[in-house]
């Protein structure tokens, strides 16, 4: 992509918007989304586009693939609406699923991109320095601004994502898988209902045990390392706002992705609907604020110093009945059962009566007090961000065991991977 092209874009781009803004989502695809695509050297109308599906339950306008392999997520508003929170959020949640690493959410005119940079598991740039992070870049811009991000935009054209993927790796298989889901799933439903000549309550059985395996299969074969997130992912927030700002690309060298670091942060859409208002530039996080955004956990206040449990992270992934929500991981088995249990009291866990114990008998792992039912104490209690103290004690099993119980108790699943055994 040439600085040429993309300026032709802008202006072309600019006239449509001052002179007859599109209404409705046909139409801003039709006169600015789909140039931007093809600025970036997409076709969108080859079979290898992929239009208005569904991944992960997140609805999507475009997903454009090299050599079979889904590399480009986006997503479309009307221009004359704002850009959505939940809807960045779902779309950085599908990122995470499926490993698909590069999306776009735009309306014409204002853009978040999103890139997972680092391919591998990072190291938190918060007190927690053994949590297992993955880096997420973002580079939130209006039209006004794009060229000058012309280096971070680079990252999203076909020529560069096609030299940095590899249709024969391994987590490939997870992209298709995650394309394809609904189809791969009713098409081994239909050889189960057919050759067991199941039907009834037994064929809907069938199916929900077949969405889970396709769901184990797309997390077993995504990248493991690189799409595990910390439990207070969804804290953090990458700020959407148009605010003056002399933040450029100049900062960005070869090899790197789009704008700043932000762990694995939910976007915290803020737009503003007036594009002519001298406050629309765009603002990128700098590295101090995304230090400060890493260094918010939520996992409370440790009791006694953190050691690992061996090589390797101890991985959580979490899904409800529509599929992954997300995951946490740490090098400490102990750790990862704290991460999980703040995720949790996030999603459901929150009306727990305590004193509380798994359905198991094992002895009190929550309560108000660093006490278990009898009184006597903890032995080895860690605060929670919401007060309440986890029994942390015990081997890595059954640290596993109390993790899955809470999260049952949650209603939830939880897929236990890497270090856990």
């Amino acid at each position: 992509m040439t600085g040429a092209a993309l300026q032709s874009f802008i202006a072309r781009s600019q006239s449509v918007i001052d002179s007859s803004p599109p209404a409705d989502c046909p139409s801003t695809r039709v006169w600015l989304v789909d140039p931007l695509l093809e600025t970036l050297g997409w076709n969108v109308h080859a079979d290898s586009c992929t239009t208005d599906t569904t991944i992960d339950g997140t609805p999507l306008e475009y997903v454009l693939e090299i050599e079979g392999v889904p590399a480009l997520l986006v997503a479309v508003e009307p221009a004359a609406a704002t850009l959505d929170q939940s809807r960045a959020a779902s779309l950085l949640e599908t990122m995470t699923w499926s490993g698909i690493d590069r999306a776009l959410y735009t309306n014409g005119h204002e853009f978040i991109w999103l890139a997972d940079g680092t391919g591998t598991t990072g190291t938190g740039t918060g007190t927690d320095t053994d949590t297992v992070t993955v880096g997420v870049d973002h580079l939130v811009c209006d039209l006004t601004s794009l060229a000058d991000h012309a280096t971070s935009v680079d990252h999203f054209t076909r020529s560069t994502i096609a030299q940095q993927l590899d249709p024969s790796a391994r987590a490939t298989v997870a992209r298709k898988l995650a394309l394809e889901r609904r189809t791969v799933v009713d098409a081994i439903v239909a050889e189960l209902v057919s050759t067991t000549r199941s039907e009834g309550d037994r064929a809907d059985e069938l199916e929900a045990l077949t969405e889970r395996f396709v769901e184990q299969l797309i997390v077993v074969f995504a990248d493991d390392d690189s799409h595990v997130a910390t439990a207070s992912e969804d804290s953090a927030e990458i700020s959407f706002q148009f605010t003056d700002s002399s933040t450029t690309d100049s900062s960005t060298t070869d090899g790197e992705t789009p704008g700043t670091r932000a762990g694995t942060a939910t976007p915290d859409v803020q737009g503003s609907s007036d594009t002519n208002s001298d406050t629309d530039r765009p603002t990128e996080t700098t590295e101090s604020e995304t230090e400060a955004i890493d260094t918010e956990t939520e996992s409370g206040t440790e009791t006694e110093t953190e050691t690992t449990d061996g090589n390797g992270s101890y991985v959580v992934r979490f899904f409800n009945d529509r599929g992954s929500i997300g995951a946490i991981g740490h090098s400490s088995s102990r750790q990862a059962l704290v991460q999980a249990a703040e995720y949790l009291f996030e999603r459901g866990l929150s009306g727990v009566a305590v004193p509380w114990q798994p359905p198991d008998g094992e002895r009190t792992v929550l309560n108000g007090k660093p006490i278990v039912a009898d009184g006597s104490p903890m032995e080895s209690p860690q605060q929670l961000s919401n007060g309440l103290y986890l029994e942390t004690a015990g081997t890595a099993d059954e640290h596993a065991a109390r993790v899955e119980s809470l999260t049952a108790r949650a209603g939830l699943r939880a897929m236990l991977t890497e270090a856990w055994g």
